[in-house]
């Protein structure tokens, strides 16, 4: 009886050893890779001059992304990114880790670097390259839609997601900046026609979804379709 507890305790001693050994492991593991990302993080993280409108000496970090080719003009587009540590100030981004707040736009050859916004304040969402096709791959672009949200629409002092959204478009080179309609609660979805000749969101205004679609050429709103109110509507 002695020799089997005996046996047993030596059992659950491993075991126990085992667990030790396997959690420092997994801890070991887990820090290198915070480690190593952290460090690719500052590596790419510079503390640059604050653009804005204030006229106040501050700076700012910002992380400058990869290089990405838009087909067809061939322009180099890069998206800038907030790097803040703690909440920060109000409109610093420090929010919001790693949210896109710019974009720049080079011109090849010996062309113009082109900042999309003046300042860094704004949250970019989703960032789709429009074409004539069903799947991007290299296919020329003719637009970049944007879900951009650049205003404190619920007061808190942040610009953040939980903000109203604004959908824009903006030409392959960085250039004509639009808005497709007034800020939205969400949208829900948007694509582009395979023939490229139009382009479809579906939005939730905050008081019904509602299906617009517009022309690419002029990017005029062609057509809008109610599908539902949103909540208890009044009867009659």
């Amino acid at each position: 009886m002695n020799e089997t507890s005996s046996f047993f305790r030596w059992v659950y001693r491993l075991l126990a050893m085992a667990g030790l050994a396997l959690a420092l492991l997994i801890g070991y593991v887990a820090y290198n890779v915070y480690a190593d990302s952290a460090r690719w993080r500052n590596n790419r993280t510079v503390e640059v001059p604050k653009r804005d409108e204030s006229g106040v000496p501050s700076t700012e970090k910002l992380r400058f992304a990869d290089l990405e080719t838009i087909a067809g003009p061939n322009t180099h587009m890069v998206r800038v990114i907030a790097e803040q540590e703690g909440r920060g100030s109000s409109f610093s981004g420090s929010y919001d880790a790693s949210a896109t707040r710019n974009l720049i736009f080079l011109d090849p050859g010996y062309g113009e670097a082109r900042w999309l916004f003046a300042d860094n304040r704004a949250l970019i969402g989703r960032i789709e390259k429009l074409c004539a096709c069903e799947v991007q791959d290299g296919k020329p672009v003719f637009a970049i839609y944007l879900e951009v949200r650049n205003r404190d629409t619920d007061g808190n002092r942040l610009i953040d997601r939980s903000d109203l959204v604004q959908p824009a478009i903006v030409l392959p080179d960085g250039s004509g900046y639009r808005t497709l309609m007034t800020p939205v609660r969400e949208v829900l979805d948007a694509d582009a026609s395979g023939d490229g000749n139009s382009f479809g969101l579906l939005v939730n205004t905050g008081a019904a979804i509602v299906y617009r679609e517009f022309g690419t050429g002029d990017w005029k709103l062609r057509s809008e379709r109610e599908l539902t109110r949103i909540g208890a509507q009044e009867t009659r």
